[in-house]
């Protein structure tokens, strides 16, 4: 079988994040690294100071980034960015402002330095003179990773291998570069590489490196540990780790050791550089303190806990520390792996932010330099757990998180004094999932003077991972499919297709929950899909109305005022019933509480003249008292009851409240056919307007509001008409000696596209000259006029100019030809359209630099050439920040029109619409290039593309569309989309971009700033339909976009800046050819679909916080509080079930007995009364003051050690549709849920037993029957099946449970609306003798996997039965099942393929793999009759296993699984799914048909296995190569995609004896060629782009069902 790897969601976990200034000089850019992805973000300020994070680029590399650094370079006008790969690479990337994308500016490949042919080169210098023998021996493939930290003045920068204890250092040209804005290269220039071994000064196992600032040459700070150690030597050897410092010398190329810092914490693991304004030096981070070491002195420092108090008394006996002072924090923390950063405003008091590991937020606050001040920390709130944390710009910092989503804070500090119990404020933000992201901490300790802050979440972004485990579940939201009445004698035909939605876990503890991943967007429509059908009918139109709005207005006006009257009436009606109600309930309780009493005196009477004893009066007189309460109650209910229905109160009306922005309204709708046009009313109700005075009796090409909205302009073929409202104002015909092809309306501008080519523009406006007339008296026919002659005639007369006249709302209207194109000098236009939006008016200057630059680089010459060879220039320094209003003010474009026109040869021109006058022509734009810029006036010389042209290759542009696009709102700054649509219906999206003025070059000088750059989406990239249309919209689900129509339409959206493609659901079968965005009442801010049956929708998109767009997919988050780890969909009941987590606080005593319970050693200590260890006396006798050591110090403070949590793990079920939480089952304590599946579970009934004979009766030994041989199968169940196992520690033996839920659904109608009812009940358990590490369903029974055995198990009523077992390797960590055949993975011993024989419910070996592989998951690769087998492993690799029989040699007798294929993901994939491809199952009904294998990642990522026929891969296959080979597409970083992809084995003998995997990244790249290499490449793999395009959909078949 052959397949392709289909990449759908690049990873999304940010595994690091740096901030530079990468754009522009003096503006901060946040680069976030996901795993092989960069993403660059800039920050718009928005309303009441809050910020967002708006998407400059994104792009994919060829390999994994292990670590950035960022390049300041003196006098250069940007910062550069170095990159780290595995195998010890390294690239220099800078930021192309022409081009506006990432440009690879040096390559770097340390393994090549380091092998031994390469000692004597020249460009490679090393501080030793003989070979180590420990280098490289010539391997090419380096197993290191490139560590890389950067010079904060640019004078070089350093990789690091950790494993070899090697250090290159790239230094940079220190010589003088005159115009280093014009020339980027001579600042990148580096010298020769020399390296740094680092053993020579007894330095390995190298924790952290970190450049100092503020120092006269490149210093930097190594954090090792020569000596390890662990957690069970800690109390003999604890304070093991070294901090040394070196100087490089870049001119001589040598280091120097300055000074060492022995005997620190063994917990170090993070080291900080000090600001210089901070004094210098570095902070050292440990698990337990903080430190800080300022030249090669412990100057200040904390501890956060008693672990750390003691090994802070051991650097004190081991006279490691000086007189600086080591204070105790105001608060208790683990700080282990913590990630920390310096705040951008910290000044000479400078703070860190700390983010721990479980998301807490802490300040560190430094003293001042030569003060004798402390350290100070404090608890700030809680986030989310990060990966990396960032200063931004002044008062920003964010937290780059890869288990949960990033976001960006706004921070305040102030100086305060708190009070004894007092907690630190944090100022959460207006939204309200700030609940999700900081919550107060609730155990705090009074401090005193300190730095407070206050937070603000600002922007968040989306993340849906780390998506451990994934499911695919059917869409409870979807529309219900109407059934189609069958036929009489027909059979009734299965329905294949369902939609489906991927569901991901992701997040911790109260950030916890999971994501929804849907493909398309599904809109919410407000009338069913047969309630309006129109034949014929393919565009759509809507109108405002000033007047009709006004008329509803006063309408909604009136009958406010009568509800209002009648309200009044009912409420003085209700006062009187309330009176009248009051007095008969008060009348009612005397007259029945009298008879209540005289029935009480009655009793009491007659038990009188009884003889009782006085303890049976008593209990008779109680008996009475509860029968008179009870009465009395059950009286008071009555007369309550009786009482409303007597006197019901009468409900009032309610008042129709105002439509949102109702100044938006639209008051009609307008559809065309081909030889018509219908009108419709939009209000409550949708209906036809029959008396209008629109011209319905041909088509309409467009129609539009003009004068502000208070006009209406329908366009057709032979002219136009101008209304207001439903009334005619003029009807003329176009003088034009061809009709109208095409128009759009865009006010006040009309766009007229010829039948001969010609483009013309009218605008309408108001005459003022005209009204100065009319008040004059004079005849103002003059003024009405299209041009000179254009509009001499109007239909009616001049009664509608009488209309007009007296009409207050319109003035009078003068209609004018502004503009016309020649065909000579423009060519034949096949395609144009209007624009209004921001967008860069200004060209390049003649000089090659501004002015500012000029004066910069003058003064620049002006300094000292010592001064600044040794320090740089002062701005370059020190980071300029820009007040965020001004950048705003700087950064937003001013709006104005465009005219775009493209023509038949192909060229694109762009006008502007003030004096029409041409700003940009691209020449090629038919080609597709990635970047379309001005390309002056100048004719354009012979090109290999004139061959293109002339056989008639070349695509014509058939329509044009260009809007701002972004959401609505204040602060929410849009971006200009260009859209174009081909003949072949190829869709070209554009987004719009000015480059910066100091970018000038001579042979740019005197062309237009606006460029434009192609943006490349996989699966959305041709369109195909009868009619392609480009439709604007302003608000649509609160966004401005583009909408595309078509088989496959899809919305064109840019909630952060970048456009997104987003197709819109629809039914397989349509099409759909109009669409109108819609304002009513029914449906504010929504949209009109016409299909291509006539049926119009009218329907609305989720808001901006309901679905997040800023994705490949669009997802939603549903925040549950809680670590989600495995699902399971139960389609009987669609609900998912959920194994889910939480921490909560755990007493240190109860862990104590729980180890005195457990550990059968310290039971033996207590009764020997030793002493050694963790002896339960020692146990009793310790407290929480205790250090962790055991030591005895005098310094010891209460409450000194961290609050323990416990994790306690739980199965709850949710309804999809609003995840409410159903029912919940919790383990038992130390029990984790490993795995969940649902499955129908055949369950079986225990038949009667026959009677023994005599036989058996005298032979007493003979075994009784088994409950597995005395069942009968009685019926299936839907069920949740649960492995657990147990984390009691190494005392305790492995144990688990095997767990089977039964989930059932009753519906049931309480008046109208139907009410479901869910049901999760335990219907068997089963402790098994180790971790059930996977569940899996197998046909009526249940096979799963304890530690290395794999068993079968059945159901016999309430008891779960074992029928069969199998040893396989060492431990199984997946199981997947399909009909009878199993794989299961090993933890070590790759996959083994197994039989289910229900005959003799046996488990029969078929094959497995011989080679060891760390298996990660598990599942089939299915194309109708071919079946393979699929795993990935911890290397980050997929495997593609067949089956073969004993006559193939390489099979071993048909016991090994045969390895056909290999490819390198990058990484570790954790769940397969299978899920069927809808293109093949309307073929094939009965068969299995295709499946392709969906897989999550453990980095956030989506993807695809789609198997394909060996003729297509063979087609795939050689342009793969090609692709590979193909100087056009130019790998960032230099990264070669084949050696990126090529099969990592655990062992290089690992062979693979087919490769049938193709690498479906590398393939998509071919959408990003232009015509002429698309056609080329197409030729030589003897193929043409028609197929490669229609095989390329074949591939993403399956992703309509999402």
């Amino acid at each position: 079988m052959y397949a392709v790897v289909r990449p759908l969601i690049p990873s999304m976990g940010c595994t690091e994040a740096t901030v530079g200034e990468f754009v522009t000089k003096g503006r901060q850019s946040l680069l976030l690294v996901k795993r092989t992805g960069l993403e660059l973000y800039n920050m718009e300020k928005e309303e009441e100071g809050s910020a967002r994070l708006v998407m400059v680029s994104e792009v994919q590399m060829n390999g994994i980034i292990v670590s950035c650094a960022v390049l300041r370079l003196t006098g250069f006008r940007q910062d550069a960015l170095v990159v780290g790969f595995e195998g010890l690479k390294a690239a220099i990337l800078i930021w192309d402002q022409l081009e506006y994308c990432w440009r690879t500016e040096k390559i770097l490949a340390f393994s090549d330095m380091m092998r031994e042919d390469n000692v004597g080169d020249a460009d490679v210098v090393t501080t030793t003179l003989q070979v180590q023998p420990g280098l490289m021996r010539g391997r090419v493939v380096s197993e290191d990773d490139a560590l890389v930290r950067s010079d904060p003045l640019g004078r070089c920068f350093l990789a690091f291998a950790k494993q070899s204890s090697k250090l290159f250092v790239v230094p940079f040209s220190t010589s003088r570069v005159d115009n280093a804005y014009s020339d980027p290269k001579a600042m990148l220039k580096t010298e020769q590489t020399f390296w740094i071994d680092l053993e020579e000064y007894g330095i390995r196992n190298v924790k952290d490196i970190v450049f100092c600032e503020g120092t006269f040459e490149p210093t930097i700070v190594v954090i090792y540990e020569p000596i390890q150690t662990w957690s069970g030597r800690v109390a003999i050897h604890a304070n093991t780790v070294f901090a040394a410092s070196f100087t490089i010398d870049t001119f001589k190329r040598s280091s120097k050791k300055i000074w060492t810092v022995s005997s620190l914490p063994y917990d170090a693991f993070l080291c900080l550089a000090v600001p210089e304004a901070g004094g210098g030096g570095v902070v050292l981070v440990c698990a337990s303190s903080i430190l800080q070491i300022r030249n090669g002195v412990v100057a200040s420092g904390l501890y956060t806990n008693s672990c750390g108090e003691s090994l802070i008394k051991l650097m004190e006996d081991a006279e490691a520390l000086s007189a600086g002072p080591i204070s105790k924090a105001g608060c208790i923390a683990d700080l282990e792996t913590a990630k920390a950063c310096f705040l951008g405003d910290s000044g000479p008091e400078c703070s860190v932010v700390l983010s721990l590991k479980g998301g807490e937020l802490y300040l560190l606050t430094l003293p001042l330099p030569g003060s004798r001040g402390v350290m100070q920390m404090i608890r700030g709130s809680s986030s989310v757990p990060a990966a990396q944390v960032v200063a931004f710009r002044d008062n920003f910092f964010v937290l780059a998180s890869r288990l949960s989503i990033s976001v960006l804070v706004q921070y305040e500090s102030k100086r305060e004094t708190l009070q004894n119990g007092e907690s630190h404020p944090v100022v959460a933000g207006e939204d309200e999932d700030m609940q999700e992201v900081f919550h107060e901490n609730e155990t705090e300790e009074p401090l005193q003077t300190v730095k407070s802050w206050s937070l603000k979440k600002r922007d968040a972004l989306p993340m849906m991972g780390p998506a451990a485990d994934m499911c695919v579940g059917r869409n409870e939201r979807a529309e219900p499919e109407e059934e189609e009445p069958v036929p009489e004698g027909e059979q009734k035909a299965p329905k294949f297709f369902e939609e489906l939605e991927v569901v991901t876990g992701g997040g911790m503890g109260s950030s916890g929950g999971v994501t929804i991943l849907e493909r398309s967007l599904r809109a919410e429509y407000v009338t069913k899909r047969n309630a309006i059908q129109l034949q014929g009918y393919r565009s759509a139109w809507t109108l405002g109305d000033p007047f009709a709005r006004k008329v509803a207005r006063k309408a909604r006006e009136r009958r406010n005022t009568s509800s209002r009257i009648r309200n009044e009436r009912i409420r003085k009606t209700n006062e009187q019933l309330l009176i009248s109600k009051e007095s008969w309930r008060i009348a009612q309780k005397a007259e029945r509480e009298k008879l209540l009493r005289d029935q009480m005196q009655q009793r009491k009477v007659e038990r009188e003249d009884k003889e009782m004893s006085e303890e049976d009066k008593r209990k008779e007189e109680e008996e009475d008292e509860n029968v008179l309460v009870d009465a009395m109650e059950n009286m008071k209910r009555d007369i309550d009851r009786a009482a409303g229905e007597q006197f019901a109160l009468q409900v009032e009306e309610p008042l129709e409240e105002t439509p949102i922005d109702e100044d938006e309204l639209n008051s009609y709708l307008l559809l065309s056919a081909n030889d018509s046009t219908v009108v419709l009313e939009t209000g409550l109700e949708i209906t036809e307007l029959v008396e209008v005075d629109f011209r319905v009796d041909c088509p309409t090409l467009t129609v539009g509001n003009v004068l502000g909205g208070r006009a209406i302009v329908q366009v057709h073929k032979e002219g136009a008409r101008l209304l207001k409202g439903r009334r005619l104002i003029l009807d003329h015909a176009l003088p034009y000696d061809s009709g109208i092809v095409a128009a759009q309306v865009l006010d006040p501008y009309i766009l007229l596209r010829l039948e001969n080519g010609l483009v013309a523009v009218v605008k309408v406006e108001a005459d003022e000259e005209a009204a100065q007339a009319e008040n004059q008296g004079k005849d103002i026919t003059s003024a009405l006029g299209f041009g000179e002659s254009l509009m001499d005639e109007y239909g009616g007369g001049m009664n509608g100019l009488d209309e007009l006249e007296e009409d207050e709302g319109i003035p009078n209207v003068k209609v004018t030809q502004v503009f016309v194109t020649d065909v000579h000098m423009h060519g034949f236009v096949t395609a144009a359209c209007l624009y209004y939006g921001p967008f860069e008016k200004s060209r390049f200057a003649d000089s090659p630099v501004s002015s500012t630059t000029g004066n910069e680089d003058a003064a620049d010459m002006e300094e000292d050439e010592e001064e600044y060879l040794l320090y740089g220039k002062i701005e370059d320094q020190v980071p300029m920040s820009i007040d965020m209003e001004q950048e705003r003010k700087q950064d937003s474009l001013e709006e104005g029109g465009l005219l775009l026109v493209a023509n038949r040869e192909g060229e694109l021109e762009i006008f502007e619409t003030e004096r029409f006058e041409l700003i940009v022509r691209c020449r090629r734009f038919y080609l597709g290039p990635t970047t379309l810029a001005d390309e002056g006036e100048a004719a354009g010389a012979v090109t290999p593309d004139a061959e293109l042209r002339q056989d008639g290759g070349a695509p014509r542009v058939v329509n044009l569309a260009m809007a701002p696009v972004g959401p609505n709102g204040y602060g929410s700054r849009k971006v200009p989309v260009l859209a174009a649509v081909f003949q072949h219906g190829l869709v070209m999206v554009y987004l719009g971009f000015s480059v910066p003025e100091e970018c000038t070059k001579g042979e740019l000088s005197g062309r237009s700033r606006m460029r434009f750059r192609r943006i490349v989406c996989d699966d959305v990239v041709e369109q195909r339909g009868e009619s392609i249309r480009l439709v604007s919209f302003r608000n649509v689900g609160e966004r401005a976009g583009i909408f595309v129509t078509g088989k496959r339409p899809f919305f064109i959206y840019a909630d952060r800046g970048y456009p997104r493609l987003h197709p819109l659901r629809i039914r397989p079968d349509s099409e759909v050819t109009g669409f109108a965005e819609i304002h009513n009442v029914i449906c504010p801010h929504g949209f009109v679909t016409v299909e291509l049956d006539g049926t119009v929708r009218i329907g609305a998109l989720p808001g901006l916080d309901d679905v997040v767009l800023d994705s490949l997919w669009p997802l939603r988050r549903i925040n549950l509080r809680c670590t989600v780890s495995h699902f399971a969909y139960h389609a009987q009941t669609s609900t998912y079930g959920i194994l889910a987590s939480h921490y909560v606080p755990q007493a240190r005593d109860s862990v104590r007995k729980s180890i005195k319970e457990f550990s059968s050693q310290v039971q033996l200590e207590k009764e020997k009364g030793e002493a050694q260890g963790l002896t339960v006396s020692g146990v009793e006798e310790d407290s929480a003051d205790a250090s962790a050591l055991g030591t005895e110090d005098p310094r010891k403070f209460t409450g000194s050690l961290p609050t323990l949590m416990q994790e306690k793990h739980e199965l709850r079920l949710y309804r999809p549709d609003t995840w409410e939480l159903l029912k919940t089952h919790s383990l038992k304590d130390f029990e984790v849920g490993l795995s969940v599946t649902s499955t129908v579970i055949d369950v079986y009934k225990v038949s009667k037993p026959a009677k023994e004979s005599s036989r058996a009766q005298q032979q007493k030994g003979e075994a009784a029957p088994s409950l597995f041989a005395t069942s009968v199968k009685l019926r299936p169940k839907h069920m949740l099946v649960v492995g657990t196992g147990y984390l009691k520690g190494e005392d305790s033996s492995s144990r688990g449970r095997l767990l089977m839920f039964e989930v059932s659904k009753q519906e049931r109608f309480v008046g109208e609306q139907k009410v479901s009812t869910f049901q999760m009940q335990l219907i068997a358990e089963r402790e098994l003798k180790g971790q059930v590490s996977a569940v899996q369903a197998l046909q009526g029974y249940v096979v799963v996997g304890v530690g290395p055995k794999v068993e079968v198990y059945k159901l016999v009523e309430d008891e779960i039965v074992c029928c069969s077992f199998f040893f396989a390797q060492l431990f199984c960590t997946s199981i997947t099942s399909l009909k009878q055949y199993i794989i299961v993975g090993d933890m070590f011993k790759s996959i083994s393929f197994l039989y289910w024989r229900d005959r003799n419910k046996s488990l029969n070996f078929l094959g497995k793999d011989y080679e060891p592989l760390q298996t990660y998951a598990t599942e089939f690769l299915l194309n109708n009759d071919d079946l393979s087998l699929v795993s990935s492993d911890g290397l980050g690799n997929i495997q593609l296993f067949n089956y073969e029989n004993a006559t193939v040699a390489e099979s071993r007798g048909g016991t090994r699984l045969l390895a056909n294929g290999g490819f390198h993901l990058g990484s570790r994939i954790n769940k397969f799914q299978r899920v069927r491809d809808y293109g093949n199952m309307a073929e094939n009904s009965k068969g299995a048909s295709q499946q392709l294998t969906m897989y999550s990642t453990l980095n956030s990522g989506l993807g695809a296995l789609v198997p394909v026929s060996e003729k297509t891969f063979q087609l795939l296959s050689a342009l793969q190569a090609k692709l590979a080979q193909s100087p056009d597409l130019p790998h960032l970083g230099g990264l070669n995609p084949r050696e990126f992809r090529t099969f990592r084995p655990e062992r290089t003998s690992h062979q693979l004896l087919n490769q049938r995997l193709l690498d479906g990244h590398l393939l998509l790249e071919f959408h990003s060629l232009d015509a002429v290499r698309k056609k080329e490449m197409a030729r030589q793999i003897g193929s043409n782009i028609k197929e490669i395009m229609s095989t390329f959909q074949s591939l993403d078949t399956a992703l309509i069902r999402f």
